[in-house]
């Protein structure tokens, strides 16, 4: 998981601008006679230099002796990348795990490389949470820096703790959240914070603005647990929240932009009780939430890991394995760049379990080990804590530039590995037809000749013979032509 991958984005200028801007686009039939100098056919003067406005084209200005496109007059803009300061092309996650028991005059948390063989204890990697007991763990990309940072909720605190190698804050909520997830929700590349309080009041907030905006799950009583996957399909990472609505456990899940696609703002219904829930994806349809949940008898029944799919309604479940009698907690990513999820379930006193998930109902387990550091880890979470997850860092642009509106586009570069490679990425653009005549001629020849003889005795006998010698040959001859037009063009990140 230690190779470093490098990747790069070329992205195109965004242009905006209002028709009314320019009083409108002319019918064809009143298109003004073309003038001299840019912009009459073909673009044909590449002389672009004017001395006033006359020189220029319609929907020009000259601007220092430039004809230049004609400009908004309600700017300044701004503009965000169609894709985010950064962008991952798969993911590598590692673990963290909240130890419960006071270290130093704090709880912390620990960060561990998995492996398919091996849990191991990250050099340094271990985070002062302060002196409250960590209630639940989280990590992601919340201040859009790699590698991932850590946040936790703490009981007796109304913030939000957050922990990266570049530095430590805390974001105030304005009430005891009890449940923290991280994830990537409005599609700017930047993971939000998602935290949920015990009364069903849950805040999302912007880490790197230092942000946060309050609400509350709607009809909700009690909250239990949160986490984010795009559970609907729709390419929109949604939050997923576990409480009580009108007496009955409830996962519902809300879409933040609700507002924009038209979709119901809640969707999901009543289910199970359960012990902690995560969404994440096993399949090639839409994320699941995989839930653990108490198989009772006091610890003598294994417990549950519930697969569940939610519709506009209701939850359906698709399918259950059984775990250990002693699981507390279950955390669902991708820990090794094959673009499916893994689970990690936190079970017994100090011990993780890696699982693959093959069915809903089957899984292979992968490794389990003891935690080396942790004591008594009470929660799970997964980040890329070494920043190895191959992805493509903006390096500039796109700037919105004032001017008539021309389609965008952003070319990605596959990701490569410097390991193994001396080369780059590269990418080929264009077009090309082939076109192809065939033409053949046959030619035949046939010969023979005929060669005989008869003799007779008058009353006696009469006898005769002929025979017949010939060949025959063919040839066929064919011509072709093929021909190649269209034009081809590369492109290498710089």
């Amino acid at each position: 998981m230690s190779a470093r991958w490098v990747s790069a984005v070329s992205l195109l200028a965004v242009f905006g601008c209002s028709q009314s801007d320019f009083g409108g686009f002319p019918t064809p039939g009143e298109l003004p006679e073309a003038p001299e100098g840019p912009g009459h056919p073909a673009w044909g003067d590449t002389d672009i230099s004017c001395i006033s406005q006359s020189d220029c084209a319609p929907s020009e200005s000259c601007e220092n002796n430039v004809c230049m496109p004609a400009r908004c007059g309600d700017g300044p803009y701004d503009s965000s990348s169609p894709i985010g300061p950064v962008y991952l092309f798969f993911e590598d996650k590692e673990i963290l795990a909240a130890d419960s028991n006071l270290v130093d005059g704090g709880y912390w948390v620990d960060g561990y490389l998995p492996s398919s063989s091996d849990i191991t204890y990250r050099s340094g990697g271990s985070w002062n949470m302060g002196g409250g007991a960590i209630l639940d763990v989280a990590g992601g990309n919340v201040l859009g820096q790699r590698p991932d940072g850590a946040v936790a909720v703490v009981a007796g605190s109304a913030t939000i703790q957050v922990r990266h190698d570049n530095g430590d804050s805390s974001l105030s909520i304005g009430f005891q959240p009890i449940a923290v997830a991280a994830g990537d929700i409005d599609q700017d590349s930047v993971d939000e914070i998602v935290a949920l309080g015990s009364s069903g009041k849950y805040a999302i907030c912007d880490a790197a603005e230092g942000a946060c905006e309050s609400y509350t799950v709607e009809g909700a009583t009690e909250g239990y647990d949160v986490t984010i996957g795009d559970v609907d399909g729709d390419n929109f990472k949604e939050p997923v929240f576990h409480v009580k609505k009108n007496g009955d456990e409830h996962i519902v899940a809300l879409n933040y932009d609700y507002e924009e696609t038209g979709e119901p703002k809640w969707i999901g219904g009543p289910s199970d009780g359960y012990l902690a829930i995560s969404a994440g994806t096993v399949d090639d349809n839409a994320d699941k939430v995989i839930a653990l949940r108490d198989g009772g008898g006091f610890g003598w029944i294994d417990d549950k890991l519930d697969t569940l799919q939610l519709s506009e309604t209701s939850v359906s479940k698709l399918g259950t394995a059984s775990v250990s009698s002693e699981a507390r907690d279950v955390e669902l990513d991708d820990m090794d760049m094959d673009g499916r999820d893994e689970i990690a379930l936190l079970q017994g006193e100090a011990e993780v379990q890696l699982r693959r998930p093959v069915s809903a109902s089957t899984h292979t387990i992968m490794v389990t080990k003891t935690l080396s550091v942790t004591d008594a880890p009470l929660r799970l979470g997964l980040a890329d804590l070494d920043g190895d997850s191959p992805s493509a860092r903006q390096v500039g642009g796109p700037e919105l530039v004032p001017g008539g509106i021309t389609p965008i586009m952003a070319l990605q570069f596959p990701p490569f590995s410097q390991t193994f490679s001396d080369a780059s990425s590269y990418l080929f653009i264009g077009q090309t037809e082939n076109i192809s005549e065939d033409f053949s001629d046959s030619m035949s020849v046939r010969y023979g000749v005929g060669v005989g003889f008869e003799a007779k005795i008058k009353g006696v006998v009469r006898a005769g013979f002929m025979a017949r010698f010939g060949r025959e040959f063919s040839k066929r001859r064919t011509l072709g032509k093929r021909y190649t037009i269209g034009s081809r063009f590369s492109i290498s990140p710089d």
